[in-house]
């Protein structure tokens, strides 16, 4: 059986012409699960052109935590920061959604709060202007 390859153009096909104007209403889009932005990071830049292209205001999308602190205290910032870029660059509006939990069996309930607490205030601290 010969694997399905994900075309960008099946979810934003290619607009020519001048950038689609809307009605005052925000329009915007929900990019899948958590690991959307890391599974398909090479068309990341494709999908957003073409979001923009097509009048999108706004996209949904979510941040995986495990991804991002890929051990206790230690950030990776590379994808969810080359991503807020290119939607500042473009003026899409982001709504992100944090999801994923580190290996939180290991943990009783304060500290599984504490270090939920930690996550997110390092993710506000870096994104606090840049996303909703």
């Amino acid at each position: 059986m010969t694997p399905t390859i994900w075309d960008p153009e099946d979810i934003f096909p290619p607009i020519s012409g001048t950038r689609v104007s809307l009605a005052s209403d925000p329009f915007g889009v929900h990019l899948g699960r958590k690991d959307y932005i890391w599974e398909f990071r090479n068309e990341i830049p494709t999908i957003m052109q073409r979001a923009h292209d097509m009048g999108i205001n706004w996209i949904r999308v979510h941040f995986d935590w495990t991804k991002i602190e890929t051990s206790q205290g230690d950030y990776n910032w590379e994808i969810t920061d080359d991503f807020v870029s290119r939607a500042e660059n473009l003026s899409i509006s982001l709504l992100v959604d944090i999801e994923g939990y580190p290996d939180m069996a290991l943990y009783n309930e304060s500290e599984k709060a504490t270090k939920y607490n930690d996550f997110v205030r390092a993710f506000v601290q870096r994104y606090k202007d840049r996303v909703d």
